[in-house]
């Protein structure tokens, strides 16, 4: 494994590989026009949209990822990663939050990692639709 030296690191003592420091890791030119942040007028917080051209898992449309503007507090330069865009079987669009999976007596059960605070399931809708929406304006320029 190569390891990566950088004097300004915040984490003294730490073990800089290519899986953990940003500067390290760069997108090819190959996939550079993969993945296109909507530009809508008057958006405050762009979502990334990255086609699912292998077509594996079957029914994914593509990976979608929440990207926090510069004034955007403490979340500023953080990506939320995570989202799945899939057709239905009956040709409508759903949405996939980031979630985990565990078991408890060997059933398995999902812990979704953004919920409101509330724990209100219709909260998340208007984030779902923002992101359906960003991805038909995709579609429709390509």
């Amino acid at each position: 494994m190569r390891h990566i030296a950088h004097a300004e690191s915040p984490f003294a003592g730490s073990i800089s590989t290519r899986a953990n420091v940003a500067s390290a890791v760069r997108t090819s030119p190959r996939h550079a026009w993969r993945a296109r942040l909507s530009k809508h007028e008057g958006e405050r917080v762009p979502v990334r949209i990255i086609p699912n051209e292998r077509g594996k898992p079957p029914g994914t449309l593509a990976d979608a990822e929440v990207v926090f503007a510069p004034d955007a507090g403490p979340l500023s330069g953080l990506t939320l990663v995570g989202f799945a865009v899939w057709e239905r079987r009956d040709g409508g669009r759903s949405v996939t939050f980031p979630a985990r999976q565990y078991s408890v007596n060997g059933v398995r059960r999902n812990f979704l990692l953004l919920r409101s605070s509330n724990r209100a399931l219709e909260a998340q809708e208007p984030l779902r639709q923002y992101i359906l929406d960003a991805y038909s304006r995709l579609e429709e320029c390509a």
